[in-house]
Formats: structure tokens, sequence, C-alpha cells
């Protein structure tokens, strides 16, 4: 179909399919060049929202975030097997340093968001190499670490550069999504991150495997390889929608965020309570286990209670992925915020036992789990059209989140002090002599005051659109 035959010569900047994409104004000596490049981009891209191309890479992009992940997800199964090893646990600091590497590779990746994302969309030409790049430093972070034997070394290659690696790969997912998704952009979100759940999911029980079959330097050997062979077919899958050639045809909006989410109290709303989930969120993917130990719970047990978790979220994040297309999203954001609250104080510290932690582990994995996909709902509302305004969005909301990443664990550590034995009876207040309890009473209350900024951002979005409609030509 030719855009020129249904869109009139005046309205040259309607580019529906090409979302952020617009032509800067000009005389009209340069309508006809404007034209060609519009019909030109329209004959090019393939179709957005559907089709083989659009949904091959929704399934690239999830295979690559879910490699990218696992690693950092799932690092805490080897904590104990590096501090089995008598020249590691042996080194001063070792049992403190260890468990830090993990979260130092995913804090990276998120923290380093509010930098990459922004510069991803402003050059974009440097995208595809800065992926390469990304991933090189991915898997051969992994090899070098497998023939290191200092605790500084594992931190600085499983830690440092592997989240380097992960912060320049991980976003071009994000970034190409805006291009191939625009109606169906909330479940093509859920399905990307849905990847990522599966890669925590999946490699908590190879790993182990691994380990006692190969030994701990030999799987990582094996986890490197295997994720480079993994990843190359993803590469060639996870592209822009536009070919760079023919986007620079049109220049490309970057509206300064300043310009229009500073005067966005909405915004600050939806910043508000994203800290506050992700303050909340992380906690118990690290204190389950301890939980499960609490309660005298076998390694078998144990592993199905993360695996409850981490398949719940993936259901999570798909579902209200879909509904966030269709709904808006504060009244969505409410419910699972209120809903995290309940199921953490009653299935955990109401009920505190067996029963109380595989149910809390599967409504919370859901409702928890859906919340980062509705990111592009709420951007979408405020930036509209505009990538490059959606971007820079976007790297602020990872970092939020990742602010709770960060700091959850030693938060966590100093609600949770050490207790010698355990007893269950009576719910939390009784389990490790009610060791839990203040622990509790954090994620609850996170939740709730996430519950009240959607609150107040829900009154505030529908007040702004009655003064809109309220407010006529004649007299604003």
């Amino acid at each position: 179909m030719n855009l020129l035959t249904t869109v009139a010569a005046p309205s040259v900047d309607m580019v529906p399919r090409l979302e952020g994409l617009a032509p800067p104004p000009s005389s009209s000596s340069s309508v006809t060049a404007k034209e060609t490049a519009l019909q030109s981009l329209e004959n090019d891209p393939p179709a957005q929202d559907e089709g083989i191309a659009a949904w091959s890479f929704v399934l690239a992009a999830a295979i690559l975030d879910g490699v990218t992940w696992s690693i950092p997800w799932s690092f805490g199964v080897l904590i104990e097997d590096y501090l089995l090893l008598p020249e590691i646990a042996s080194q001063p600091n070792a049992s403190r340093l260890v468990p830090l590497i993990g979260q130092l590779a995913s804090g990276m990746i998120y923290l380093s968001a509010p930098l990459v994302y922004p510069y991803m969309h402003r050059y974009r030409a440097h995208v595809r190499p800065l992926m390469w790049l990304g991933m090189t430093l991915c898997w051969t972070s992994l090899l070098m670490a497998s023939y290191s034997h200092k605790v500084h070394e594992f931190v600085m290659f499983q830690g440092v550069i592997y989240g380097i690696g992960g912060g320049l790969l991980y976003p071009s997912s994000i970034l190409y999504m805006s291009e191939w998704f625009f109606r169906r952009r909330g479940l093509a979100n859920g399905v990307i991150f849905a990847g990522t759940a599966l890669g925590g999911l999946v490699m908590p029980f190879i790993l182990p495997s691994l380990v006692k079959a190969y030994g701990l330097y030999l799987t990582m050997r094996i986890i490197a390889i295997a994720d480079l062979v993994i990843l190359l077919p993803c590469m060639a899958l996870v592209r822009p929608r536009v070919p760079q050639k023919d986007l620079n045809k049109c220049s490309v909006r970057t509206v300064a965020v300043s310009s229009i989410t500073l005067h966005d109290r909405t915004w600050w709303m939806l910043i508000a309570a994203n800290t506050f989930q992700g303050f909340a969120f992380f906690v118990p993917q690290i204190y389950i286990p301890t939980f499960c130990t609490a309660l005298h719970l076998d390694s078998a047990l144990s592993s199905f209670a993360m695996a409850l978790l981490n398949g719940s979220h993936i259901v999570g994040l798909v579902s209200v992925g879909y509904w966030s297309d269709h709904v808006t999203p504060w009244p969505i954001a409410f419910i699972l915020s209120l809903i995290s609250m309940l199921f953490t104080t009653v299935f955990l510290g109401a009920i505190g036992n067996v029963v109380g932690i595989m149910l809390f582990c599967a409504t919370y994995g859901f409702f928890t789990g859906g919340w980062s996909t509705l990111w592009t709902s709420f951007i979408r509302q405020i930036a509209r059209q505009n990538i490059a305004l959606s971007m820079s969005m976007y790297g602020v909301m990872f970092f939020t989140r990742g602010l709770g990443n960060v700091l959850s664990t030693p938060i966590a550590t100093a609600l949770t002090p050490v207790q010698s034995q355990s007893i269950v009876d009576d719910g939390a207040k009784q389990l490790d002599h009610g060791r839990f309890v203040p622990l509790i009473a954090y994620i609850g209350g996170c939740f709730a005051a996430s519950m009240l900024m959607c609150i107040v951002g829900w009154y505030w979005e529908r007040t702004d659109k009655r003064a809109a409609q309220q407010c006529l030509p004649d007299s604003c």
C-alpha cells in the first residue's frame, strides 16, 4: 500500500508504522524529498505488530535476555560450590565477596540503564557493534573466570565485566521492540521478560548437575561456550525493523526528557511506585531458601519452591503484558501491589509453614512478576510515539528498580538477625523465634507504599484527562 495515496500531502508527519520517526518541519520546496524518503521507508520495513519477522524478533530477544540474566539470577546456587573449594575459602573476605558477585553483575545492568538507553537511541549506528561487544564480554568473562583462582578475579570477571557486557547487550531488545510493536507492545514486552524469568528457572537446576559431574571450573567453561552458541543465532534476529540507511533519511525526535516528564506529575508517582516495588520484589527471591532451611525442608523441596516462584513469574509476565495492551496500567498496578502485600503478610506472616511458603511462591511470582511489563503501557501514555523519550524513561525505570536490586540484600540482612534454632508454630511469630517478622513487615510495607502511589497516580491521571477534555480551544 502506498502511504502517499492514503495520506494527504500536508500530513506528511503522520507515519503510523514508524513511531518516533517524524520528518523535521521545512518549506514546501523540500516536500518532494520527504515524500520520497517516507515512501521508501513504507515499502522496506516488515509489518509491525504481526508477521513472522516480528515474532521471530520477540523469540530471539526472549532467548537473548534469558541467557544474559540467567547467570546473575542463578549465581546463588554456586556460592556454596565456590566456598567449598579450600583455595577460595581460605582467602580473606571470601565469604563476604563471593555472594556479591551475582548481585554486582545484575546491579551494573540495572544501574547503567540511564546512560546506555539514551545513548543507544541517539547513536543508532552504534547499537549493533555494542551488542557484539556486550556478547563478547559476557561469554569471555565466564571463560576467564573459569581459569581464575583469586576471589577478586571472580568479582572482576563474573561481576564487573559480565555486568558491563550485559548492560550493552540487553537494552537492544527494548530499543528494537519499540520499532517492531506498538498495539501489542505490552504482550511483546511480557514475552521477552518471560525469557529472562525462564533463564532464572532453568539454570538453578542445570548448574548443580554440571558442577557435580564436571566440577566448578569446567562447568563455567561449558556455560561460556553454550552462551556463545545460543547467542550467535539470536544476534541475527534481534535487529532493527527499519534499516539504518533508511532511518537516516528521516530525522529522529530527540525531545529532552525534562521538557515533558519533569512537568508530568503522574510520571513522578510512577517512579515512586516503581522504586518501592523494586525494594520489595527482590527480597523473597533471596530469602526463600533461608525460609526453607528454617522449616527443615530438604534441597528438593527448596528447589521446587524456587521453581514455583520463577515459573509463576513467567505466567505473570505474559498475562499482565497482554492486559496492559487493553486496560490503563494504573488499576493493574494497584491490584498487583495490593495482592502482593496481602499474600506476603498472610502466606508468610500468618501461616509461615510449608503450605504457606508454596502458596506464597505461586502467587508472589505471578503478581509481582508482571509489574515490569506495565512499563511499556505507562511510558506509551507519556511519550506517545517518541522513541527517544521512551528509551530515556526506560532507563530511569530500570535504574530505580535496580536500586532495590542492589540495596535489598543489605537491608534484608539488617532485618534478619541470626538465630540458632527453628521452631515452626503460630506462623512467622515462632518461626526462628520471630526472626523473619521484621523482614515480612518490610516487604508488606514497601508494597503498601507502592499501592498508595498507584492510587495517587491513577487519580491524577483521571483528573488531568478530565481537565483536558473540558479545556476548549476558545477558553484555553
